[in-house]
């Protein structure tokens, strides 16, 4: 399976990422080339219209330069990018910050394109965020080295059906969840992993710390 990283141009905390190189390649998006050298990335593919940054003067990447002007964000270009290169596991970093029009926008673009992947979230200090579709999962506390403490169940869909909770501070068994509540907020995984399962709709999932 191949796994790909890509990393944005605006991430919060980013000197608390880490444990991401056991990835097959890096594709940096517009100005992410500059986040990806912080923290010891080198990415393969550097791909956007540059309004956030300058073209790198140096750099062994292949560089991609798309139009200002365009119906689709460098974050999308670059995920598109990576599935058409046969990617199936993909984690971004940033996306969940500053401007909100671009975090909503990028929770369209995991809607748009999780089920095309094993695998995809954003990433950043605070917060690890997906997609899951119907069925039944184990959600660990560790990932990609970092503990959260808390765990945000919100149905993406009107309603997510018969949804399950368990290993968590707060269970569920059987509940229906609205797209209109907060109910689904600041539970916490009690050991190392928890089990979820829902017979109908689409739940983002959050892991995230203070």
């Amino acid at each position: 399976m191949k796994k790909t990283i890509i990393v944005t141009a605006y991430i919060d905390r980013l000197s608390t990422i880490k444990g991401l190189h056991n990835f097959d390649s890096c594709i940096a998006a517009d100005g992410g080339y500059l986040n990806a050298n912080k923290i010891g990335l080198a990415p393969d593919v550097i791909i956007g219209d540059f309004d956030s940054s300058q073209l790198p003067k140096k750099s062994n990447a292949e560089i991609l330069a798309l139009p200002m002007e365009k119906d689709f964000t460098d974050t999308e270009a670059a995920l598109d990018l990576a599935i058409k290169r046969g990617s199936e596991h993909v984690v971004i970093i940033g996306g969940l910050g500053r401007r909100f029009d671009h975090t909503l926008a990028n929770l369209g673009i995991l809607a748009k394109y999780y089920k095309k992947l094993s695998h995809l979230a954003f990433m950043d200090g605070y917060n690890y965020v997906y997609m899951l579709s119907p069925g039944s999962y184990r959600l660990q506390k560790k990932i990609y080295g970092t503990e959260y403490k808390y765990l945000g169940v919100s149905s993406y869909s009107d309603y997510c059906e018969n949804l399950s909770i368990k290993g968590c501070k707060y269970p569920l068994e059987d509940y229906t969840l609205p797209k209109v509540t907060s109910l689904g907020a600041s539970n916490e995984i009690i050991s190392y992993n928890a089990e979820i399962s829902f017979s109908k709709g689409e739940i983002i999932i959050t892991h995230s710390n203070d």
